[in-house]
């Protein structure tokens, strides 16, 4: 009676059984009755028969009533994207706080060809951070904390979060978002919006607005367009690249054909691309990450005086 009394904990006001499933566990706490909700809606029930199985190892990031709450995802209304959501906070396996480390790309369950498209067939990642017992998740320009304690259960672990994590947009919208309106407007230009969200597994290199206004080309539309094409593509390699992937003196080549050189000071967290510093990086995308940098980078194949053309006159630097 000691050992049972011992395996069973009480957890923000509710007894966890481990020998219940994460279903179970989070019906009997009352602080993740809205996504039992949803759960147990019409639409969701492959979600939670995955999460009920008897057998498995799956981490669960639950988002609290306070989170559901908030969100401005519909589940009722958009029930596709609600399950791609739902299961972008599952793992395949059990990621117990001593797995945690600084920064973590984990590979989620949401596989959804509709909203992932990292490439292989492969789910969307979560971004985590672990300083000490806190632990973050980064999405869309915010991040969700973990909270209270770890739930063990039958078929895995609950960890509760005060966010719904949302699944990483399109290239295209980020940039909008993000406030990268002129490298939005270059891509625009150069016709590659469908290559640029649609092409399976990239990094992105994207300059700000700063890094544009600052650079020997300050208004894209006046650069020859297979001369902006040419300049954009060599901002984007073929492979997904997260910091954590990013080693000193790595000489990676870009869709333009170029290579690109990273350069990274161990024991800090400053990168560069060529002489770009990446100012925020890791910024998940539905096919990839982009890595917003402070210069315009420029391939050697590119003639300088080829670039602006303004009046059909061409305009030497």
């Amino acid at each position: 009676m000691l050992l049972l009394f011992l395996s069973i904990c009480l957890v923000n006001g509710f007894i966890a059984d481990p020998d219940k499933s994460i279903v179970d566990n989070a019906a009997a706490n009352p602080d993740l009755s809205s996504l039992v909700s949803v759960l147990q809606s019409k639409g969701y029930e492959d979600v939670l028969a995955a999460l009920s199985s008897s057998t498995g190892t799956i981490t669960l990031f639950a988002p609290n009533n306070d989170a559901c709450k908030r969100t401005k995802l519909n589940f009722s209304k958009h029930v596709d994207k609600g399950i791609a959501t739902l299961y972008y906070h599952a793992l395949g396996s059990v990621l117990n706080s001593s797995a945690l480390t600084y920064l973590q790309f984990i590979e989620s369950l949401s596989q959804s060809s509709d909203f992932v498209n990292v490439g292989d067939g492969k789910g969307q990642v979560l971004f985590t951070e672990a300083r000490g017992d806190q632990v973050k998740i980064y999405f869309s320009n915010t991040s969700a904390k973990v909270v209270g304690d770890q739930i063990n259960c039958s078929n895995g672990i609950i960890k509760i979060v005060d966010q719904v994590i949302t699944l990483p947009p399109v290239a295209e919208n980020e940039f909008q978002w993000a406030g990268l309106g002129m490298t939005h407007q270059a891509i625009i230009l150069a016709g590659l919006e469908d290559a640029v969200n649609n092409t399976a597994g990239i990094t992105i290199f994207a300059p700000t607005d700063k890094a544009w206004k600052e650079s020997a080309y300050p208004d894209p539309s006046k650069i020859d367009k297979d001369v902006l094409a040419n300049i954009l593509k060599y901002h984007v390699v073929p492979s997904i690249k997260y910091t954590t992937g990013l080693e000193n003196k790595d000489n990676i080549t870009t869709l333009q054909g170029d290579d690109v050189t990273i350069q990274h000071q161990a024991g800090t967290v400053n990168y560069m691309v060529n002489w770009a510093n990446l100012v925020v990086p890791n910024v998940l995308l539905a096919n990839g990450v982009a890595h917003f940098i402070d210069k315009v980078l420029v391939p050697n194949t590119t003639v300088i005086e080829d670039i602006l053309t303004i009046e059909d006159t061409i305009i030497e630097v």
